[in-house]
């Protein structure tokens, strides 16, 4: 009896001291995800995407039209297969990078009506069952264009010498001296032993030579030539996913037909991966990163007006998973108009590092979300745009967004300078592609600095995780002030500062972190001598008080010393 009821009172001086005992999560870790879309958002009319729950994403249970009967589905396409086995394989105990706690599948359901109110109310239906996280249309989403002020600039024929720091801003390349990438150049030269890293450019696809090729009628930028990894680079568009498989790579009469993930109508795809990894061959430009793989991961439009299911996006995040080794993903766009539960889920499947552009039309982000950019995951780099004149970058009719949660850092996005699609009849209402180079400004342009420099952290340190390159980045920016010594970037982004390419390289500054309660899940970790600053889980662990001999379910954060009960 009296031990009974010493029990009773030490829970209630627990209770007292800890506060209310929280009741378990569900099975699932999360709570389920209510779409929020409505008829007059832009989707397809008979498309839905659905994130299922645990149970059936860790046994792949093999979904059939049947189990969507009541909704009229006629084709279910599992935009996860491809991860079966690695995530079988994991669950039967064997080592591999699949987070089992995080993973889950998703399906692409194709209904027998085009009618976008039915794909409500089957969302609806979707939603009241238990092996189901959420579901969502396939929306449409109108791209956030961006490039802006953009300039023809020198010809091939002209031999533009590459880049050196004597010549700092006469091509645009102001950026190169402003982010000590020279210095990280001459750290890298000094290295023999760099690994070659995979950087996926989602996009609207890439100019590039197919391996081999010779035909100058398809021959792709020159300072490309050799970068872009063409046999392997993919067009992900609507209904279906075109691979390499509708050309011969072995016969010399076809190896130059038409590739459409490297052919690029406008120019974007092609002016980010000159960023970077051109070639340093004596002319125009040469790209940050000299050991980056390119793959272009067409997503994007035929036309002008051409806009695209959010779907296409999502299967090309989930090619990039299955790429071996080290891999960064750029994404130099943007969404206003919908997050998507699939994407998110897609992304936070991914084991490498998806650097995004913040987007061009002067908002703060925290309040008016774009997305990817503005997904709360750690494996999402988030860039601004910064202008030569050491400020957040303004154009004539734009500028870059700013977020001091949602932006990371801010890397060059003003009049820089690279490669557009080589060949003699680009044109696109002015003369702005034959020279094959480009002047223009936007965080689009930022974005591929940030995951230039990655890539070259991770060709020298291959071991280092994701989470590990990142915080190497956001830790080693710099801090620049304006004439009255305030600093510019303070309060504008997670870090306060802009891309320094070679103290990342090295890794020169070490957190002295010091931690804050967030709330019960999470904590915020400070470092006391740099703005860095990030939301971070708990690790927690049972605790026993040698004073009170049963604890019921109380638990320590080893990191910042929070307690909770579970």
């Amino acid at each position: 009896m009296k031990k009974s009821l010493l029990v009773l009172l030490s829970v209630i001086v627990l209770v007292i001291f800890f506060g209310p005992i929280k009741l378990k999560a569900n099975s699932d870790g999360f709570e389920k995800v209510y779409c929020e879309a409505t008829i007059e958002d832009e989707f397809i009319d008979n498309q839905i995407l659905v994130v299922v729950g645990k149970e059936k994403s860790l046994n792949y249970y093999d979904f059939k039209n049947s189990d969507f009967i009541n909704i009229g589905c006629i084709n279910i396409e599992d935009l996860t297969a491809s991860r079966k086995e690695e995530v079988l394989a994991r669950v039967n105990g064997e080592d591999n990078n699949i987070n089992l706690d995080t993973f889950r599948r998703i399906l692409l359901l194709t209904l027998n009506k085009h009618d976008k109110q039915n794909v409500l109310d089957c969302i609806k239906k979707l939603e009241k069952r238990d092996d189901i996280k959420g579901a969502e249309p396939n929306y449409c989403d109108t791209i956030i264009d961006e490039s802006t002020e953009e300039t023809s600039i020198q010809t091939r024929s002209s031999n533009v010498p590459s880049y050196t720091t004597s010549q700092d801003g006469q091509i645009g390349n102001w950026s190169i001296s402003k982010i000590s990438l020279d210095q990280a150049w001459v750290l890298e030269n000094s290295i023999d032993d760099l690994n070659e890293v995979n950087v996926v450019i989602i996009d609207e696809g890439v100019d590039a030579m197919p391996n081999g090729c010779s035909d100058e009628n398809h021959a792709g930028h020159p300072e490309l030539i050799g970068v872009v990894d063409t046999i392997n680079s993919h067009y992900f568009k609507d209904e279906e996913i075109q691979d390499d498989s509708f050309f011969d790579h072995n016969d010399e009469n076809v190896i130059c037909d038409y590739i459409p993930a490297l052919d690029d109508m406008f120019g974007h795809g092609t002016f980010i991966a000159g960023i970077i990894a051109a070639k340093n061959d004596g002319y125009g430009i040469r790209g940050v990163s000299k050991t980056a793989n390119i793959l272009s991961y067409k997503i994007y439009r035929e036309s002008e007006d051409n806009n695209i299911g959010r779907s296409n996006g999502i299967q090309a995040i989930i090619e990039a998973s299955n790429i071996e080794g080290n891999v960064v993903i750029n994404y130099s766009y943007g969404y206003t108009n919908s997050n998507s539960l699939a994407e998110y889920t897609a992304i936070s499947n991914f084991n490498g590092l998806l650097v995004c552009s913040a987007g061009n039309i002067r908002n703060n982000i925290d309040s008016n979300p774009i997305y990817p950019g503005s997904y709360d995951l750690d494996n999402i780099i988030t860039v601004g745009a910064s202008g030569k004149n050491d400020a957040i970058w303004t154009g004539e009719y734009s500028g870059s967004n700013y977020g001091a949660v949602s932006v990371d850092l801010f890397a060059p996005g003003e009049d820089i300078v690279s490669t557009l699609p080589y060949r003699d009849n680009y044109l696109m209402g002015q003369d702005i592609g034959i020279d094959g180079y480009k002047m223009g400004s936007g965080t689009s342009y930022a974005a591929p600095y940030v995951a230039g420099v990655a890539s070259m952290i991770w060709s020298r340190y291959p071991n280092l995780s994701a989470l590990d390159v990142k915080d190497r980045i956001l830790s080693n920016v710099d801090y620049v002030y304006d004439s009255n010594n305030n600093s510019v970037f303070s309060g504008k982004c997670v870090t306060g500062g802009r891309l320094n390419a070679y103290k990342a390289y090295i890794g020169e500054h070490t957190h002295s972190f010091g931690y804050l309660n967030y709330d019960n899940n999470y904590h915020t970790k400070e470092c006391n001598s740099c703005y860095y600053f990030k939301k971070e889980a708990h690790l927690w662990r049972p605790v026993s008080l040698r004073a009170v001999p049963v604890l019921p379910g109380l638990r320590r954060c080893t990191l910042c010393g929070a307690e909770k009960f579970v």
